[in-house]
């Protein structure tokens, strides 16, 4: 599962947000993500993940 977002300067290879945003602002994007809840396909029950070393940022294929 994830999200497709545009970072004008994201990463080259895959990073936690909590590296990749250490000396910076995270980008709102993100944070709006992060609010959101989803459904976990193994308990059945909406959550969400709020420790930034958990969510990753990985550059897209072409």
């Amino acid at each position: 599962m994830g999200h497709d977002i545009f970072l004008e300067n994201g990463p080259a290879s895959k990073a936690s947000i909590g590296d990749f945003f250490a000396d910076m602002e995270i980008d709102a994007q993100l944070v709006k993500i992060m609010r959101n809840k989803t459904l976990c396909p193994g308990t059945g029950k909406l959550t969400s993940q709020q420790d930034i070393q958990k969510i990753f940022l990985t550059a897209l294929e072409d």
